[in-house]
């Protein structure tokens, strides 16, 4: 699980996440079964502010600031190439130290940059992924992460969250979010009802009215705009 997206996952798996996004692995195992050992991982943190801030007057590292910039939703790398290739250059970083440490750091960052084949992982309305970009949006952020499944919010509630008036909080909302105030709140609903739907026995209707919608008919509407499938498709391929 990373942020609002669930999917299996295998041995070699590549990930590069931004800071803040929360992630989980969790065995696929029957029910009552606990796993007898842990799950190895290679493990690299850094600095993402260094990263940026010591290449960002070298033209050749250019290419890395793309990738950064899509760091805080999360990318899976997908070639198998690419991952073995990560592999070996972590554990060539484990065993060196200082200069030549950071060369293969280096050299990681741009294996990583030139890949085509991956995914990003959490969706860009996902609350825990997102820049707050000012205090008076933090609030709303976090109003919308506690009463998302209300159904009856209104654009004028939030506003007051916001200390502003409708027209200027969705103004503001579009520029600093780049979406309007429902498509996020819809992301974060079905972001909610994904998880849902995946842990726990609920129907398709009761997750869309846990997730504050009135009726299941705007609820697959808009799981199939944001997901690209339907809440049963969904279900389909997501459950292994």
């Amino acid at each position: 699980m990373v942020g609002d997206a669930t999917f299996p996952f295998q041995a070699g798996e590549l990930m590069l996440y931004g800071a803040n996004l929360p992630h989980q692995f969790k065995p696929n195992l029957p029910n009552g079964e606990h796993p007898t050992e842990g799950i190895s991982a290679y493990v690299l943190h850094f600095p993402m502010d260094f990263v940026k801030n010591s290449l960002q007057n070298i033209p050749e590292f250019d290419i890395l600031h793309h990738l950064l910039d899509q760091s805080p939703q999360g990318l899976r790398f997908l070639d198998a190439r690419c991952q073995q290739k990560a592999g070996k250059l972590m554990r060539k970083m484990l065993a060196e130290e200082g200069f030549d440490r950071m060369l293969y750091f280096i050299r990681l960052l741009r294996l990583l940059a030139q890949q085509h084949s991956y995914e990003l992982i959490a969706s860009r309305g996902y609350v825990n992924s997102l820049q707050a970009g000012s205090e008076r949006l933090e609030k709303v952020y976090q109003y919308i992460s506690k009463y998302y499944d209300k159904a009856d919010m209104t654009l004028e509630e939030v506003a007051i969250i916001a200390n502003m008036n409708r027209a200027a909080f969705c103004r503001y909302f579009k520029k600093i979010a780049h979406k309007t105030f429902v498509q996020f709140l819809n992301e974060v609903r079905i972001g909610h009802a994904c998880k849902l739907l995946l842990e726990t026995n609920k129907s398709i209707a009761e997750v869309a009215f846990s997730c504050g919608y009135n009726n299941t008919s705007n609820f697959n509407r808009q799981f199939k705009l944001i997901k690209r499938v339907s809440p049963s498709g969904y279900l389909r391929g997501r459950v292994v």
